[in-house]
């Protein structure tokens, strides 16, 4: 069970997700609970399992300091084998219905799955333009593997390819960038990013989570608050302004 809060104003919305493997199907529920100061409106969950995503019906409105449960059934076949991710969404809106969502995410096993042979980790990032966030991924495989990389972003941020392949030498440490850019900017937030890692061999599959946090600072908001800094230089204040496209390389190896 992991919960991570999703910020934006006075929304706060926490998602905890729990997963039961049963005979012939995985149960998994997705709790979202309003800890916010103001209702939020069109609640919905997902789940992203096995490469799918399934959609629960949503909920007009929930209120402050209430929660809802959404359960999901997925069928289980006999060859999933190995340690897989799964990832519940809730999307929701706030008053002017901007959609916002929280995320959380975990690994099960199935059968036989060997341990730790794949995790990762990524930064703190805050963001006020441009900017890509690092994923570094760590192989403890004797062999070269193809690694999946997705990532899972709320509905404010936005990347061009948000699922990259990289090919890992045995035991091989190597970075994946994914640019990240602002869709909605409407003042400072924060939100729970997630990066799922997987990669097949003849034994099942292997996947890790790499979980993050976005800050998304309001530039005009910033100047408010560091007014008097501008102001007590006094005289003539010059501002340089120096960009730098960011390319989209995606993959440094080290």
């Amino acid at each position: 069970m992991v919960a991570s809060p999703g910020w934006a104003g006075t929304l706060s919305i926490s998602s905890r997700t729990s997963l039961t493997v049963l005979a012939d199907r995985i149960q998994v529920d997705v709790v979202a609970e309003n800890r916010g100061s103001e209702p939020a409106n069109r609640v919905q969950a997902h789940l992203y399992i096995f490469e799918r995503r399934y959609s629960a019906d949503a909920v007009d409105q929930l209120d402050v300091g209430r929660s809802r449960a959404f359960r999901f059934a997925v069928p289980l076949t006999p060859d999933l084998k190995g340690e897989f991710v799964f990832v519940g969404e809730i999307r929701y809106h706030d008053a002017n219905y901007r959609p916002i969502a929280a995320l959380s995410a975990e690994t099960f096993k199935l059968g036989a799955a060997g341990d730790g042979l794949l995790s990762g980790s990524a930064p703190e990032l805050t963001l006020t333009g441009n900017e890509r966030l690092s994923v570094q991924i760590r192989s403890r495989d004797p062999e070269s593997r193809d690694v999946f990389a997705a990532l899972y972003l709320p509905p404010d941020l936005t990347t061009p390819q948000p699922q990259k392949r990289i090919r890992l030498k045995a035991f091989e440490t190597a970075d994946v960038d994914f640019p990240l850019a602002v869709r909605h900017r409407s003042g400072d937030a924060t939100y729970p990013v997630l990066c799922a890692l997987t990669y097949h061999d003849a034994g099942g599959v292997h996947s890790a989570v790499v979980r993050t946090v976005v800050h998304v600072k309001d530039f005009q908001n910033w100047f408010v608050v560091n007014r008097w800094y501008w102001l007590a230089a006094g005289g003539l204040i010059v501002l340089g302004w120096m960009g730098a496209g960011i390319a989209d390389g995606g993959l440094r190896k080290k």
